[in-house]
């Protein structure tokens, strides 16, 4: 079974050893950052130009050694990470040593760091965070998988699913349960809020009759997964309202779908490789695999505005573009090119009020086992999904992305010469 911890990580370890120039796990060769100039651009895709470093801002405490998901940043500009500070990497061994890490918001008008974290919540024994997220208005939100027994995260053992929104102070403030599904089993993989409160939540749906897996059973029941919808088997995208309130499943106009081999069947065995699959699909007017559109739809990116839109990306070749109304209103929809070869969407964010910063990564793997990191941020119309410039770091610069702060420029993490976390700002100008 694929958990919405495991898809994390599988972000968390692009993102963390782009950065970092470390070695991957499981190769034999060195990290480096590939020029995406020896990529073959997609075509209308802007060619990417360097950014150029503006600013460096240095913050108390040790610098980031890996980061977990994805990193938002509030429209005020602060910066939202989960993040180890000491090596090895922890939070990519296990979802639930990820799920403990704070979230740490970075504020730079002020040069201070506050950790948000759920220490307890009442009534449950054991919670997991699946997913944390910035709201509009700058409220943190996180997701949580909450069991009333000690348990390990698992899709086998009654549980229930919280949004926790935390006070500016690093507290909770208050905390909502999902509920009102008609039928089936919600396990999230992602969410964002409405200006208004209310949210729309992705995830895998499973069968009510899902056999459950008691403490101390020691079986593991065969997942299977409902293909019970129009937007494809197992795939859930919908919308809760502020007291978490089930209030509509959305169907998305042209959204990412299995094959017609795998409709209607239970589909088993490990995820494809996303990139690859969807490379070749587009090229062969295939349609996608079970793995590939499920994938697609668990790796979806968010931003929120304040006019209560949401931009849903959905994590395909090429990428779709909705944006949604906190009424199941999709206003717009469009492609995103992939905009070179071997790169997916791992993060988006809103860079003024009519575009978004999407940043590509991917891997190659040359004859000498070398790992070669192809890191890519494009600037995106929100409307039309057309890319109107691209953007690279300079070579051998070793930061993590964070994210766009207005439609000129982007922040990253990286570390002092004596070790301390600093927030890099380059300009896209």
């Amino acid at each position: 079974m694929r958990s919405s911890s495991e898809l994390a990580i599988r972000l968390a370890v692009l993102l963390c050893f782009c950065a970092l120039g470390q070695g991957f796990p499981g190769t034999a060769g060195p990290v480096s950052q590939a020029r995406t100039t020896s990529s073959k651009g997609a075509q209308g895709v802007p060619p990417p130009r360097e950014l150029r470093r503006a600013e460096a801002i240095r913050f108390p405490g040790p610098a980031a050694t890996g980061v977990i998901a994805k990193v938002p940043c509030s429209q005020q500009g602060d910066i939202y990470a989960a993040y180890n500070t000491t090596p090895p990497y922890p939070g990519l061994s296990a979802p639930p040593a990820s799920a403990s890490l704070p979230v740490r918001k970075l504020s730079l008008d002020s040069r201070t760091i506050t950790e948000y974290a759920a220490k307890s919540l009442d009534g449950y024994q054991s919670f997991y965070r699946i997913a944390f997220n910035v709201g509009p208005w700058g409220n943190l939100y996180a997701l949580y998988q909450a069991y009333r027994q000690v348990h390990q995260l698992s899709a086998f053992v009654p549980s229930d699913v919280l949004i926790v929104k935390f006070d500016d102070d690093g507290s909770v403030d208050s905390r909502v349960k999902l509920s009102g599904l008609p039928s089936g089993r919600l396990l999230p993989t992602d969410f964002d809020a409405f200006a208004d409160g209310s949210f729309l939540v992705t995830g895998d749906l499973y069968t009510s009759t899902l056999p459950v897996q008691e403490p101390g059973d020691a079986r593991v029941p065969k997942v299977v997964i409902q293909h019970h919808t129009p937007a494809g088997m197992g795939s859930f995208t919908g919308i809760f309202d502020a007291q978490g309130r089930f209030v509509q499943e959305l169907h998305l106009p042209g959204d990412v779908k299995p094959s017609v081999r795998g409709e209607g069947s239970p589909e088993e065995g490990p995820p494809a490789d996303h990139a690859a699959s969807a490379e070749r699909k587009e090229q062969t007017g295939e349609r996608a695999s079970s793995s590939d559109w499920s994938m697609a739809i668990d790796l979806s990116l968010s931003a929120s505005d304040r006019e209560n839109n949401i931009y849903l990306l959905r994590a395909s070749n090429p990428a779709i573009l909705y944006q949604v109304s906190s009424s199941g209103q999709v206003i717009h929809q469009a492609h995103v090119k992939i905009p070179v070869k071997g790169v997916s969407p791992v993060q988006m964010n809103l860079a003024g009020t009519s575009q978004l910063f999407i940043t590509f990564a991917g891997t190659t793997v040359d004859e000498q086992r070398h790992v070669h990191i192809v890191m890519l941020f494009a600037r995106v119309d929100a409307a039309t999904g057309k890319i109107d410039a691209t953007y690279r770091l300079p070579p051998k610069t070793n930061l993590m992305p964070a994210c766009a702060d207005g439609p000129n420029e982007l922040l990253f993490l990286g570390s002092t010469k004596d070790g301390n976390l600093e927030v890099v700002r380059y300009s896209a100008n």
